[in-house]
């Protein structure tokens, strides 16, 4: 008897979270650092935080890195403030993105409980559809604030929560700065989420400021999701510029997930 039943398949994907620094150091050159940093590392998935935006838009870190890499891209605006770009006083945001080079269905911000002295926090709820599985991205930058665990913790409580109870998404990719340390007390939130499994990528080395994440979230009774060892990128400066791309270094890693039936 022919089996007739559709077949399974995997996809295999990469993605990179970068902290973008704003507008602050030279900018310029840095941007073309980013730039040149993530057409070299070819990922997939881009998530950035501290994405600056001029006031009208025209000049937006993520739009231009979209624009020059040829990928798709989704931007929500946070924490205007004034900053200084080429030592000159400017009103900007710093905002979250995200790149993709598969099509990105919608995407929303979602507020997070703040402390004044931070200023305004979001995370960011994108669904992309690759080859018609729909895969839910969580952008987030945490609190900066040193005294203020309890705060990150909350703040991603909040999001974990409505991963958990409002998307019916098997596959999430969760990311971005957490302004804590692997292990930090904040991740072990996770286990208050039976429905979810969490997988970060890990690394043998130390990444960055340490602070950056990517984590690979699955319903339990959903097709498997791997994501493997992180490495960094971004880590050197520019050939070209002399400039590293940031203060931070970026955090790429591969992701397999179960695609619906072809």
């Amino acid at each position: 008897m022919l089996d007739n039943a559709p077949k399974a398949t995997t996809v295999r994907l990469s993605a990179l979270t970068l902290n973008t620094w704003n507008c602050q150091g030279d900018y310029r050159p840095r941007l073309t650092a980013m730039t040149r940093g993530l057409a070299a590392a070819t990922p997939d998935i881009i998530l950035l935080q501290e994405v600056f935006s001029n006031r009208d838009g025209s000049d937006n870190t993520a739009r231009a890195l979209a624009k020059d890499l040829n990928l798709a891209c989704a931007y929500h605006p946070a924490r205007t403030k004034t900053r200084r770009l080429a030592d000159e006083p400017i009103l900007c945001s710093s905002g979250l993105a995200v790149l993709s080079r598969h099509p990105i269905v919608w995407s929303e911000r979602f507020a997070l409980p703040a402390d004044p002295r931070d200023g305004e926090r979001i995370a960011q709820f994108t669904e992309i559809d690759i080859n018609r599985t729909r895969l839910l991205i969580v952008n987030l930058h945490l609190s900066h604030l040193e005294y203020a665990d309890n705060l990150r913790r909350q703040q991603l409580d909040c999001i974990v929560r409505r991963m958990a109870n409002t998307w019916t998404h098997d596959h999430i990719l969760l990311g971005g700065d957490f302004n804590a340390d692997a292990d930090a007390t904040l991740f072990e939130l996770f286990a208050d989420y039976p429905a979810l499994s969490a997988m970060r990528a890990l690394s043998s080395a130390p990444i960055g400021l340490g602070v950056d994440h990517l984590f690979a979230v699955r319903r339990r009774d959903a097709a498997p999701l791997l994501l493997s060892s992180a490495s960094a990128m971004l880590d050197k400066a520019d050939e070209q510029t002399g400039v590293f791309a940031s203060d931070h270094v970026g955090v790429q890693a591969w992701i397999t997930l179960g695609a619906a039936p072809a």
